[in-house]
């Protein structure tokens, strides 16, 4: 199983344990994520959650894989950090992280947090597809 799909089946987990509790109507529409598919109620609700976001062009990329900043931004709004990290847009410790790289606030707010840290080098790799040695970290 890729570690995309590792990372989906914990957040079905805390979407299920939140559903619980919630009502939350399914929202999304990814053109890449059929209605027929086993992960769309999955996907659908953890997107109403506001936990994903998909991608500019309306797709989710269901078998692709997470990047560092995916990771740092999906960990961020579990956290319910979203308006922090919206504010926290700008430079970064990481001088592979420039301020206006979408995921910088998201970045900021898990660093300061203390949930992740960069290679040791000053970079972060923010591109860079996050390992589940990472994750689980």
């Amino acid at each position: 199983m890729k570690f995309k799909g590792k990372i989906l089946s914990l957040l079905i987990v805390a979407s299920l344990v939140v559903s619980s509790m919630f009502s939350v109507g399914l929202a999304a529409n990814y053109s890449d994520v059929d209605e027929s598919s086993s992960y769309y109620q999955s996907i659908s609700l953890l997107s109403a959650l506001g936990l994903l976001k998909g991608y500019e062009d309306n797709t989710f990329k269901p078998d692709g894989d997470i990047t560092r900043a995916e990771f740092a931004a999906v960990v961020v709004r579990a956290k319910g950090q979203e308006e922090t990290a919206q504010s926290s847009q700008g430079d970064t410790i990481f001088e592979d992280v420039p301020g206006n790289f979408w995921g910088s606030g998201y970045i900021n707010v898990a660093t300061s947090l203390g949930i992740i840290n960069g290679y040791g080098d000053g970079k972060f790799g923010p591109d860079d597809k996050v390992t589940y040695e990472q994750a689980v970290k």
